[in-house]
């Protein structure tokens, strides 16, 4: 991505979410998507996260989602 493309990314604070951010095409999708000046968060059902990501933590069988999300650096 050309740099002044990253520039005007980190300007409009462009955020996403990621299921699965742990896997492999996760976390080749969080470095391309960090390196872009994205601000990149994971949903994950545990803490073996890359990077310096926000993680929402859920448990898919009580249906329940971190509201707050854990600031994790891993």
């Amino acid at each position: 991505m050309p740099e002044n493309q990253t520039r005007t990314n980190l300007q409009k604070n462009l955020s996403v979410l990621i299921s699965g951010g742990s896997g492999l095409i996760g976390r080749y999708l969080t470095s391309t998507l960090l390196t872009a000046g994205y601000e990149v968060s994971h949903l994950s059902r545990n803490n073996n996260q890359i990077g310096k990501v926000r993680v929402f933590f859920w448990d898919p069988e009580k249906r329940l989602i971190d509201p707050e999300g854990e600031p994790c650096l891993f």
